[in-house]
């Protein structure tokens, strides 16, 4: 289960049926909308207002984006361009922009548009990429263990934060967008500072792969969740 930014709709995928997913409205808790080819990635706007997940392509593969609004279950714009599996989805804090990490590039898309405006050619199978607040970079994790800042005017990098030693396979923001979380298979999750990109701390204790990292809402704690069945 999934709750939108603003806590106005909570989204249901059915762990049996991959690919299906239903939108409810929180309060009171109501049916609005349903998904028939999710992906297993899928992310709410900042402003609650679009849903956007990966879906299959001219293959089975999820290498295409649908972007839905919510209140009405309109489809809004299919993406497509990718030619490789879609690993993450990112918006940007206004909504307006949306980063999608395939495994070797990552695009930048004006959605309004259909328009892709960016794109990274990463030096490793990507899976994991986050938008930072003022939505002119984006940072990536890469299988080498490395997360690469990206100027999403120029498409070049502006720095390699390095530290891991295997898949970072997921990335957070922290609330006041002066850190950024990372996640990785080899048992630790890091937290770094974005402006000097120094390590600030590594946080260990689980015992298999981690496979997600996020802030909680006032910056001051990390959870984490791992295939070890813990979190």
């Amino acid at each position: 289960m999934i709750t939108s930014p603003l806590s106005n709709f909570l989204l249901v995928l059915y762990i049996l049926f991959v690919g299906c997913g239903t939108v409810c409205s929180a309060e009171p808790l109501t049916p609005i909308m349903t998904i028939k080819e999710a992906g297993r990635k899928v992310v709410f706007s900042p402003d609650d207002e679009r849903l956007a997940c990966n879906v299959p392509g001219k293959t089975w593969r999820p290498t295409d984006v649908k972007v839905w609004e919510v209140a009405t279950g309109k489809e809004v714009v299919v993406l497509r361009g990718h030619t490789t599996n879609i690993w993450q989805l990112s918006f940007t804090p206004d909504g307006k922009r949306l980063a999608t990490s395939g495994s070797d590039e990552v695009k930048v898309w004006d959605f309004a548009r259909a328009k892709e405006v960016a794109s990274f050619k990463t030096p490793a199978f990507t899976r994991s990429a986050v938008f930072t607040h003022d939505g002119k970079r984006v940072a990536t994790g890469d299988d080498n263990g490395g997360i690469i800042l990206w100027d999403v005017e120029t498409a070049k990098p502006l720095r390699t934060l390095k530290g891991h030693k295997d898949w970072v396979v997921d990335l957070a923001l922290s609330p006041d967008g002066k850190q950024l979380a990372s996640a990785s298979v080899d048992l630790t999750a890091k937290v770094w500072d974005l402006d000097s990109g120094r390590m600030i701390r590594t946080l260990k204790g689980h015992t298999w792969y981690l496979n997600c990292v996020a802030f909680s809402p006032n910056g001051k704690r990390l959870i984490t969740g791992a295939d070890d069945m813990t979190a």
